[in-house]
């Protein structure tokens, strides 16, 4: 029987469509008050979607970068 999830092709969809709506960038802080979003808060929002959606998908999907696998994302 084909595999019907967890393809290449439907990571790649799936990473695609992340990459086209982007992070959700909150001017909240965290503290249920709005405080304004800085350039430094957006960087951080940023860099924490980028590691925790982004980085290791594309890392897993293009196969000359396999090598980075277990790397800190810093490194690179």
């Amino acid at each position: 029987m084909p595999k019907v999830y967890n393809t290449r092709k439907q990571r790649a969809r799936e990473l695609y469509e992340r990459l086209r709506r982007g992070p959700s960038l909150s001017p909240h802080a965290g503290r249920g008050t709005y405080t304004g979003l800085t350039v430094a808060e957006a960087e951080r929002q940023v860099r924490g979607w980028l590691g925790s959606w982004i980085t290791y998908e594309v890392i897993d999907l293009v196969p000359e970068l396999k090598h980075l696998r277990g790397k800190n994302a810093k490194d690179t």
